[in-house]
């Protein structure tokens, strides 16, 4: 996906909170964006220390897809479990009627909701172009 769309990736997968630090260091060196997924797989995490620690350190864009992983981003293109359910019921509905499992194909998320973290933009000083913000929702926090 990102190839497709001119993105050259790294990737730095870690096992524990101390190690996600220091690949966000190394990160924020080398690359013009940061793409952060979940943090389910890490040890240790600590949510607090996290915010602190990106907040102090970022130098770059951070963005996600995962609407929990917004305390630590500037932007987020998150998925609306909304459009997951709706997708759910109609392939329960075809399955009760008979369709095998087999002629269902997979499908992409189409809907997404976009958020800005502006503690984080603030940071950097690197906000959306104005074409962009109508659509965007401000992220507040927990």
């Amino acid at each position: 996906m990102y190839r497709n769309s001119g993105l050259i990736p790294e990737y730095y997968l870690v096992d524990n909170f101390a190690g996600w630090k220091k690949a966000f260091v190394e990160a924020s060196g080398r690359c013009d964006l940061i793409y952060m997924p979940t943090n389910g797989a890490i040890k240790d995490w600590n949510k607090e220390e996290a915010i602190s620690f990106v907040a102090a350190g970022i130098s770059k864009p951070i963005f996600t897809c995962d609407e929990f992983m917004m305390p630590y981003v500037v932007f987020g293109f998150t998925k609306i479990p909304a459009e997951q359910g709706r997708w759910v019921a109609k392939t329960i509905k075809r399955i009760a009627g008979g369709e095998k499992i087999a002629n269902i194909s997979q499908t992409r998320n189409e809907e997404r909701k976009i958020m800005i973290n502006y503690n984080m933009a603030d940071k950097i000083g690197v906000y959306p172009d104005t074409n962009f913000l109508p659509g965007a929702t401000k992220y507040n926090g927990e």
